[in-house]
Formats: structure tokens, sequence, C-alpha cells
């Protein structure tokens, strides 16, 4: 019998290593993302770890508590496009479900957010009452077959563009200190606020830092003109793909192609790295331009999954930033100064998912 509760530390090794081991298990599943999350944005933890009836681990579903402007939902995971449950069979992965489901009326959530990247049973999410949506799609480049089969692959504009840069100079570091993530970090306030979008907490990058980048699960590529950044990318390390997380092309050095640099020495790593895919990370399907440009890298484009169960609303929020709903928000946040946007931004960013 399958037994569902919520994670204790007698069992957090056993956690990890089933995560380890599961092949639909990333990183959003460790721990260490677990650590990043309630440091980064203070979410309380309510992961569900399942077990068979000798008492192994046979599932897990990672679980946050996300207090919003009118109340708190439960979200798997916030402010990353997948996450969902793992496990050892199909009854198993609706057992944890199901308890979430019951966490979310028992706690009076407004609602449960489910994000995956593998769709879940259409017909055992409905028997639960939760609401599948496909709005987001993802971009994934294929790295088998070593660098130089990346590089053929790539647009003609694009290896151009590529060519161009490092002939003015532009330099490529990976860079694992903190006075790396700092410069990251300025940029990235800057980049964020002119795209009138809200920056995550500092505290949030230096807990990725700490529990990612420190211990390899996550690399900071940095792109140089001499001795100024021009465009920085944090890329999560997660079994056999790199995840493009979070980047910072700097507009006013887009004549140097920050963005092209950033992705191509990135691809041309994890290619040489021994990792199997490059992913570009969610977008929303309004997002064509930017589609496009990850086309030109040899990606393709697969749909991902959410699932709701609405409680106490009747629909969730709409967090696509892009949408034309937030156009003045988008153009208001773009005025702001940096300093007042860095604040402002780690007080709305921890209330949104």
């Amino acid at each position: 019998m399958t037994t569902v509760a919520l994670l204790e530390p007698p069992d957090e090794d056993a956690w990890e290593n089933f995560v380890a081991s599961h092949p639909r298990a990333d990183i959003y599943h460790t721990l260490s993302w677990r650590a990043v999350t309630c440091e980064g944005f203070g979410h309380a933890a309510r992961h569900l770890v399942a077990k068979d009836a000798a008492g192994n681990v046979s599932g897990v579903l990672p679980l946050f508590r996300v207090d919003g402007f009118t109340g708190h939902r439960l979200v798997s995971v916030p402010m990353r496009d997948r996450g969902g449950p793992v496990a050892v069979d199909a009854a198993t992965e609706n057992r944890l479900l199901a308890v979430a489901v019951d966490l979310c009326r028992q706690s009076g959530a407004q609602y449960l957010d489910v994000r995956t990247l593998q769709p879940l049973e259409d017909e055992a999410v409905a028997g639960l009452g939760m609401v599948k949506s496909q709005h987001w799609v993802t971009s994934r480049v294929d790295l088998r077959g070593g660098s130089d089969a990346v590089w053929k692959r790539l647009h003609q504009k694009v290896r151009q563009h590529v060519r161009k840069a490092e002939g003015e100079g532009v330099t490529i570091d990976i860079d694992a200190s903190r006075d790396g993530v700092a410069r990251f970090f300025d940029a990235f306030i800057s980049v964020r606020t002119s795209m009138g979008i809200p920056p995550f907490p500092r505290v949030f990058i230096d807990a990725v830092w700490r529990h990612l980048i420190v211990n390899g699960r996550a690399n900071l590529v940095l792109a140089s003109s001499g001795s100024t950044l021009i465009n920085g990318m944090i890329n999560f390390l997660s079994k056999d793909t790199v995840i493009a997380a979070y980047s910072a092309p700097k507009r006013e050095w887009f004549r140097h192609y920050p963005a092209e640099m950033v992705y191509w020495n990135t691809m041309s790593w994890g290619a040489k790295a021994g990792y199997a895919t490059f992913d570009f990370g969610a977008d929303s399907p309004r997002q064509e331009g930017l589609i496009t440009f990850k086309g030109k890298f040899g990606a393709t484009t697969t749909s991902m999954s959410s699932y709701s169960f609405l409680h106490r609303v009747k629909s969730p929020p709409n967090f696509d930033s892009s949408s034309p709903a937030y156009d003045l928000v988008r153009r208001v946040w773009s005025w702001l100064p940096g300093p007042v946007s860095r604040v402002a931004g780690a007080w709305v960013t921890r209330r949104l998912s």
C-alpha cells in the first residue's frame, strides 16, 4: 500500500537518492532547489513523499506555499516552468496529486498549480477536478554529436554574428565566484528594469550561487567587451540537460551580439562536457520573435503542461508578463530608478509564482 506524507528530515537522503535515479526527475526536484526557493523567496516547502509497502520512496512532489497579494497558493514549483510529481508508476503519481489536492483544500489555498515537462494522465487529473493548460512552450537543442555538430546546425546568421563578436574582442568566461555573481546581478537589475519586468531579490541570486553554482549544479557564463560586462547567464545543470535560467544581455551592446555569444558558448561548453540537451526554458506563444530567434540555434519547440485545482478562485491569475494586459505595468516599471526597481522587485516577485 502506498502512503504519502509531508517530507521530514529522516527521509531527505532517500528523497535525494530517488530523484538522482529517476529519469524524469530534474534539478527542481532536488533539495538544493528547495533551499534556493525557501531562502531566496521565503516560501515554505510542503514537499510530499510517497512510500511503498516496504517503506521505500516511490514518488516525490516538490510543493511550496506562495503567499500572494490576496491569499496563498500551492505551487510545484514557483518561478520556474516545471516540477510536478515523479514516481515509479502512474498510480503513485496520481496518489501524490490527490494528496496535494487535499492539502490545497485543508490549508485554504486559493488554488494548486502543478507544472510539468511531461504531461500527466488526462483521465486521472480530470478525476481530481484539475484543469489542464498548455500555454507555455520550451525550445530545446540537441547537443549530442559534439560542439562541431551543434555549430553546423546553427543558422548562418547566428554563425556570422558569433564570428563578428569574436572578431571585435568579445570574450567569454565561466565564473563561479561571488564577485562574478555580483557583476551579473547588477546587469540583471538593469536589464529587467528596462524591460519592465520586476527583478528577483539579491538574496535569491546569492542562494543560487551558494547552493547550485558552488556545488557544480549551475554555472555562470559572462560575456565581456574589454572590462565591461555585456551579458551574463546562469544555467542550471540538470542531469543530462543544461537549462538556461536567467540572462542579462545589455541592449546598448546588441551590436556585439551578447545573446548569440552566450548561447553559443554555453551550448559548445555543454556539448563538450557531455550534456545531451540545451533547454532555453519556457516562453509564451506570444513571444514569436524570441521563439524564432531560438529556432536559429537548431531548437525544436514543444508545449509544456500545467494543471490547476481551483479551490477559492474561478481561474488562476495570468502571470504571463508578455500579455497585452501588462503593457502599462511594463512601461511604468521601465521608468523606475534602479534602486527602486531592486527593492520593489524583491517585494513583488516574492508574491508571484
